[in-house]
């Protein structure tokens, strides 16, 4: 097997009856080659393009029409979508996009309710308006403290935006150069996704709300829901994430007709001691808690070099992986990559099971399986540890740490094999 630490390393192994193929791709491939893709990502790449919505010339999506309704990259839809929340987005191809309308009434309703409150009201509401200021924390948890003040205002029927507690203050993943194509000048949430509200956001306005989190299954299911409103990803976002994934990993656009588990490794900031605690677990761990079978596939979602270098050393010629060719970082080195891990989202929701350990991204997982109309089974390794568990390496540099955690998980295989 050819390896290339630069690349890319889609490995497939033993899928038909008298072949054995096992490839790479290189990140700067293009999609349409398909001669260079492996034969199983080939075939189903053709089922997805026959069942394709055909290429169409430009169709304005009317209120009474029940879609798809389908526009070119070139054509800007971002205003329209963001006026009719009950709608998604439901196909995206080379050439155009499509919208259709979301099946779930419910679900509709309520988006068309939130819309409502957000948008269609005289001005004076918006001296009501509840705000939440943009924190610097993980991802996910950015997300979430944003929707429990999002939540906060939709139960008073109150408008809700977005602000922060300074001009100069600037969200930690929205990018600083303004060359960057994700540049905004807010630096903000507003670089990503569409905008909440027209109600002006207040710089240096206090957050008033309290942050509950959702008590009954209802609740939860408007949080959830909320959530999926706030972050409608913007024209420009969607086709940076589509082009990642396509042109250049040199994947097939989704979505994928396979059978796979979807497994997200955190490491990174854990080798920090800080609540809450958590550890590095060997990706055996993973498989085993996943009864993920030698042949099958996983779509690998990881923030760490470290959990890469473990796969293609332990498990690289056991199972058909799949991930990003991205940096990523060791340790407490650092870093986050933007958009590719909406992409990685994407490409987790194609699959059946979800192997997780603690981490609030899973619920951007958990939502873009949703949105994908995924069902799935998901399987939690347990890798938060408790005070006592970090008391003999309170004190130790964090990058002691995480050695030793890595030497703790490598003593484990060379244990196996001797074994």
């Amino acid at each position: 097997m050819i390896k290339k630490k630069e690349f890319l390393v889609v490995v497939w192994v033993g899928f038909c009856l008298v072949l054995s193929l096992q490839l790479f791709l290189n990140s700067k491939v293009s999609h349409e080659k398909e001669a260079n893709l492996p034969a199983k990502l080939v075939s189903f790449k053709s089922h997805g393009r026959a069942n394709e919505i055909k290429e169409l010339q430009l169709l304005t999506c009317q209120d009474d029409q029940d879609g798809p309704c389908c526009a070119s990259w070139q054509t800007n839809m971002d205003d329209w979508w963001l006026h009719h929340p009950d709608w998604y987005v439901s196909q995206e191809t080379n050439n155009q996009f499509c919208f259709s309308r979301i099946q779930d009434n419910e679900k509709a309703a309520f988006f068309r309710k939130v819309h409502d409150n957000q948008w269609n009201h005289n001005n004076s509401t918006c001296e009501h308006v509840i705000l939440a200021n943009q924190t610097n924390s993980g991802y996910a948890a950015s997300i979430n403290q944003i929707v429990y003040g999002f939540q906060f205002a939709s139960d008073r029927g109150l408008p809700f935006q977005i602000t922060k507690h300074r001009p100069q203050m600037t969200w930690m993943f929205a990018p600083k150069n303004e060359s960057s194509w994700a540049y905004c000048e807010s630096q903000d949430m507003n670089c990503y996704y569409l905008p909440l509200s027209d109600c002006k956001p207040v710089i240096g306005g206090e957050s008033k709300y309290s942050a509950t989190i959702p008590q009954t299954q209802q609740a939860n299911t408007e949080f959830q829901w909320l959530r999926l409103y706030a972050v409608r990803p913007k024209q420009q976002v969607r086709r940076k994430v589509f082009e990642l994934i396509t042109q250049v990993q040199g994947l097939p656009p989704l979505p994928w007709n396979i059978n796979c588990t979807a497994m997200h490794i955190r490491r990174g900031d854990s080798g920090f001691v800080k609540i809450p605690w958590r550890r590095y677990a060997a990706v055996q761990e993973y498989i085993d808690k996943g009864k993920v079978q030698p042949g099958e596939t996983i779509v690998l979602l990881c923030d760490d070099a470290s959990t890469i270098e473990e796969v293609q050393t332990h498990h690289g010629e056991t199972y058909n992986w799949i991930y990003l060719n991205r940096t990523r970082f060791r340790g407490t080195e650092g870093g986050f990559n933007k958009h590719s891990i909406l992409a990685e989202a994407k490409m987790a929701a194609q699959c059946q099971k979800l192997v997780v350990g603690t981490s609030g991204f899973v619920t951007v997982i958990k939502d873009a399986m949703q949105l994908a109309g995924q069902n799935y089974k998901q399987f939690l390794v347990k890798t938060r540890v408790t005070k006592d568990d970090v008391k003999s390496v309170k004190k130790l540099d964090p990058k002691v740490r995480v050695d030793q955690m890595l030497n703790e998980i490598e003593d484990k295989y060379k244990s196996q094999k001797t074994g």
